[in-house]
């Protein structure tokens, strides 16, 4: 039979463990998360097992937590605002996303859903979220007249694809920030060259 785990109550997170936690997401870039193990976690973040297990109870509760940390800074998005320029607010929430989201690869996103589904459902509300977000942002810009009147369904749609094949993309030449960047040049602008 297996040893049973051992109930114990946990720390809460000190500032320095909080900060461990913001690096451990770009320390597991490139790293096989089927085959993680607390060991490992402790190996590549030079800190000592016994310390982990006195915060978390598992790799999964650990995965789950940097996650969630990640997402609480990503939550902070810039709303649209009847005062603000739409177009000022839209290159506010696209700088944000980038300065937040360039530690982070493709290959972490793919493992990340594959094998801890429930931080996959936090990175998964926080992309309904920012949907959400960016469908307001259109309908303030068609009411300014920023943007052309059309249909929020489809620029929402299309959005949600992009962010959906980007999760899924193991494309290891282009970078996170560099395909945003070029996403929101071909939202804006389109492809057509001027003459």
């Amino acid at each position: 039979m297996g040893r049973k785990s051992i109930e114990k109550t946990r720390k809460p997170l000190s500032p320095k463990m909080k900060v461990w936690l913001e690096m451990l997401i770009p320390a597991l870039a490139g790293k096989d998360l089927s085959q993680l193990t607390v060991d490992d976690i402790a190996t590549l973040t030079k800190k000592s097992k016994s310390t982990i297990y006195e915060y978390f109870e598992s790799k999964q509760g650990i995965i789950y937590t940097a996650v969630e940390q990640r997402i609480t800074k990503l939550d902070d998005l810039p709303e649209p605002s009847e005062e603000e320029s739409v177009l000022l607010t839209y290159n506010s929430l696209i700088d944000w996303l980038i300065n937040h989201l360039d530690d982070i690869s493709f290959s972490f996103l793919n493992q990340l859903e594959n094998n801890f589904p429930h931080s996959w459902e936090l990175i998964n509300e926080f992309m309904n979220r920012l949907l959400e977000t960016l469908k307001n942002l259109y309908a303030q810009g068609i009411k300014q007249g920023v943007f052309r009147s059309v249909s929020l369904e489809v620029l929402v749609d299309l959005d949600e694809f992009f962010i959906t094949k980007w999760l899924s993309r193991e494309d290891k030449d282009q970078t996170i920030d560099k395909m945003i960047l070029d996403y929101v040049d071909i939202r804006l602008n389109g492809i057509v060259q001027s003459f």
